[in-house]
């Protein structure tokens, strides 16, 4: 895999001015080498309802993502009608981080768990519980601060594409 640094992709398309005024407002935007290395991961909340076929709501879906940071891959994608607490997460990341059985021809699926895992600080990934599953897990969990969806760009990016090209057609 070869993977060009955020510098070196927002340099060609700024002027250096303007790429060191946003360098020393914006931070430090995590980055990785190899695959697994981080994993940013968030949850997205579409503005809309699933009901069943006799009217009645059923609630609104919560949308658990992973992408790999040094590859850009969606790891997981999940979707549950159920409020973003910790049963779902972890479901979803048994589900995202850990295969479940071998391939048709018997080989296993050549993934797992990753080193780090960049979240924001909602609810379900701020407390004790999810800190002791990271332990459990064998992960180092990092959170961004406070509002900053720039900390976690590539997957702030992919729900905006997901809520503009898809969700908003349902």
């Amino acid at each position: 895999v070869t993977r060009i640094s955020w510098d070196e992709h927002t340099a060609k398309r700024l002027n250096s001015k303007t790429l060191r005024a946003l360098k020393r407002r914006a931070g430090h935007v995590y980055d990785a080498d190899r695959p697994l290395e981080i994993v940013e991961i968030d949850v997205l909340r579409p503005d809309f309802h699933v009901c069943a076929e006799d009217g009645t709501i059923l609630g609104s879906p919560v949308i658990y993502i992973a992408i790999d940071v040094a590859t850009g891959m969606v790891i997981g994608i999940w979707a549950y009608l159920q409020a973003p607490v910790v049963e779902p997460l972890m479901d979803f990341c048994s589900r995202a981080f850990f295969p479940k059985a071998p391939r048709k021809d018997g080989t296993q699926v050549p993934w797992g768990c990753p080193e780090k895992v960049l979240s924001d600080q909602g609810a379900e990934f701020f407390g004790a519980f999810w800190a002791a599953a990271g332990v459990q897990l064998g992960f180092a969990i990092v959170i961004a601060e406070g509002e900053a969806g720039w900390k976690k760009p590539r997957i702030e990016r992919f729900n905006g594409e997901i809520q503009e090209r898809y969700l908003w057609r349902i």
